[in-house]
């Protein structure tokens, strides 16, 4: 990624999987303003202007389940796991990043959870090795792109009868 401005989007996408759960590209959408971040292992915060970010799915497949870096905790199940990592975090034996803003995350709904859902999102602490509750996502539906002042956009369809989780009800609810 190239964070000079010079973009007002750019799109991170992991490779194209094929398998019997269906077809799906993750896909992460940055602003160029958006500041990556590697903490690094003596505690200090390094910012990474040019981060080269990877997206690697677990799940593909039949060999998906042995492939998950770590058990899933009791009341979670079993469908959709990838790791998002940055090439400039490995230098150091770092693997915790963050960016100054949130970044949109799409993937197809490959699974066909019902528009509006709210998915469970969790991230894996690897110096725990236990897995951390996020901010549920939400099933969303494209259903048209358009030009609108020039730029091509993407018309959704949000179904928001269903609550959202924050990370913190699901602690909570543990």
């Amino acid at each position: 990624l190239n964070n000079t401005g010079n973009s007002t989007i750019q799109v991170a996408s992991s490779a194209p999987v094929v398998d019997s759960a269906g077809t799906r590209t993750a896909r992460m959408l940055f602003t160029a303003s958006n500041t990556a971040f590697i903490l690094a292992t003596n505690g200090t915060n390094i910012t990474v202007s040019s981060p080269t970010v990877r997206i690697t799915e677990f799940t593909v497949g039949d060999n998906g389940p042995q492939s998950m870096p770590a058990e899933l905790p009791n009341l979670s199940g079993y469908t959709y796991a990838i790791e998002i990592s940055l090439d400039q975090a490995t230098v150091d034996g770092s693997t915790n990043v963050h960016f100054g803003d949130r970044i949109p995350y799409y993937v197809e709904n490959f699974l066909g959870f019902p528009v509006g859902s709210s998915v469970p999102v969790g991230s894996l602490n690897r110096t725990s090795g236990s897995w951390q509750p996020e901010n549920d996502g939400r099933v969303i539906k494209i259903i048209g792109i358009e030009y609108i002042e020039g730029v091509k956009t993407a018309i959704l369809e949000l179904r928001l009868d269903a609550p959202l989780n924050t990370k913190s009800q699901r602690a909570n609810a543990k």
